[in-house]
């Protein structure tokens, strides 16, 4: 159950990082992009540095990863109810 922690922080991290950028840049196309590079920095970075730290940094990179999945078919939907609302 432990492994629980490292992947809500990351989940967490990556959808401050989604708001964040929402509220400053204005730009939906941007802000659904920036979690998902995020990510992959993250990534690239945990095997960069490898050992253990490495490999508890890509377990917060895959929460991060779910988190921006989640935002993405949250702004996907979103989308669709707005262009249903206004047909009718």
């Amino acid at each position: 159950m432990d492994i629980f922690i490292p992947i809500g922080i990351g989940f967490a991290l990556n959808i401050a990082v989604y708001i964040i950028v929402f509220f400053i840049v204005k730009n939906k196309r941007l802000a659904r992009a920036t979690p998902f590079i995020s990510t992959f920095i993250l990534i690239l970075i945990s095997f960069i540095i490898g050992r253990w730290i490495g490999m508890g940094l890509a377990v917060i990179s895959l929460g991060m990863l779910v988190a921006a999945v989640v935002t993405l078919v949250a702004s996907f939907f979103h989308g669709k109810e707005i262009n249903n609302i206004s047909k009718n």
